[in-house]
């Protein structure tokens, strides 16, 4: 990893933006910042890149605490990666705990609006094979009387 690249992301999206978190997302977001330093850490050892990344994520965290994104892009990937640090490399068990909690309930929110969504389809599937039936049943019925 080049250290001046490094350097120039932290700076332009942590530094310039004075630690205002506008997007918290991992694809687009403050939270890549706090990643791309988690991931430093982790070649250089350097204990400043992983106390920075945490110290994002907290702020992600913050931020996203009302957060309805529901993908790993979202809220749950703050409480992903806030979860990682905190358990083996922070070992801080007050804030595993918190963002595994927070991401449970992130998931079960995400679970249920997908059953919402199955269940929309699955209506929406069967309204679509009952217009079919009656289609069917119409075209039979003109058939008949064309005979």
């Amino acid at each position: 990893m080049d250290l001046a690249a490094k350097c120039k992301v932290v700076t332009e999206t942590w530094g310039l933006s004075r630690q205002n978190v506008q997007d918290f997302s991992l694809y687009t977001g403050t939270l890549r910042t706090a990643y791309l330093l988690f991931k430093s850490y982790q070649v250089t050892n350097n204990r400043s890149d992983l106390d920075l990344s945490f110290q994002i994520v907290k702020a992600c965290d913050s931020v996203s605490s009302h957060s309805e994104h529901v993908t790993f892009f979202g809220r749950d990937g703050v409480c992903a990666v806030g979860a990682v640090i905190s358990n083996k490399y922070m070992a801080d068990s007050k804030m595993l705990d918190h963002y595994l909690t927070k991401f449970k309930e992130v998931s079960e929110r995400s679970r249920m609006q997908g059953e919402g969504h199955t269940q929309r389809y699955i209506m929406h599937d069967n309204s679509v094979c009952q217009k079919k039936n009656e289609e069917d049943a119409d075209r039979h019925l003109a058939t008949k009387i064309l005979q």
